[in-house]
């Protein structure tokens, strides 16, 4: 079973454009593959999925007002950009030869990465998450301001959470949706949504009227205390 997982981790890095990743790697410093996440992160020549994907969320803006939000939150718009390069990804496309215990496999390691992308852009490449090449982000005293972005991470108005909890509702709905429709029975999606805790638990801090409000979760949150400060951050207003 560790050896089919290696494999389908390795089949999406070739085919998805990012390396295997789940929430404890991620946090790994010394990740033999830290080098590899940066650079299919940086790849924005790249048309697989989720180098796609990736740069949706680098460049998307949640510093929003009402105004700014029903535009950037039409289904057409969010669909095209997130959903389309999953579906019409090679993994995808060729997963209905896989049996089921694969296609769970490739479904639980798929959300896993989408995930954790979104965290690295929401962060800033100064997280942990950036692992131990971060230099290629920033080397010495010459980062574009892109760059400065990308390491201080985004701005969020509480419109913006709305928009970021809708954009993960889809992705979480899609994966599922992938693991329902290849298997003949009734298959647990539990497995799946495991691998959203993190970013399920950062989109509620950033959709919370008032800071002292996280007291009600904190003793169940999976949270570090250093990515529940850097969350809390991210919100202009608090």
């Amino acid at each position: 079973e560790q050896l089919l997982l290696i494999k389908t981790q390795d089949v999406l890095v070739e085919w998805c454009g990012s390396p295997h990743s789940n929430a404890q790697d991620a946090n790994d410093t010394s990740s033999s593959r830290g080098g590899t996440l940066l650079r299919s992160l940086d790849n924005k020549s790249s048309n697989k999925a989720l180098d796609i994907l990736h740069g949706f969320f680098q460049t998307e803006l949640y510093r929003l007002d009402s105004t700014q939000f029903a535009r950037s939150e039409t289904d057409e718009r969010l669909e095209s950009s997130m959903i389309t390069p999953l579906q019409e990804s090679h993994i995808v496309q060729n997963l209905e030869k896989c049996n089921d215990q694969v296609t769970s496999i490739i479904c639980q390691e798929l959300s896993s990465m989408v995930a954790n992308l979104v965290l690295y852009s929401l962060w800033g490449s100064s997280s942990s998450l950036s692992l131990r090449s971060s230099s290629l982000y920033n080397q010495s005293n010459h980062a574009s301001a892109e760059q400065q972005q990308q390491q201080q991470g985004k701005q969020f108005t509480d419109w913006g959470s709305l928009l970021l909890s809708k954009q993960m509702r889809l992705l979480q709905n899609f994966l599922c949706s992938l693991l329902a429709a290849a298997s003949e029975e009734s298959y647990n999606t539990v497995s799946l949504m495991d691998r959203w805790e993190r970013l399920s638990q950062v989109v509620l801090c950033l959709g919370l009227d008032s800071v002292s409000d996280w007291y009600s979760y904190q003793s169940t949150s999976c949270l570090t205390l250093e990515e529940l400060e850097k969350t809390l951050k991210l919100r202009v207003d608090f």
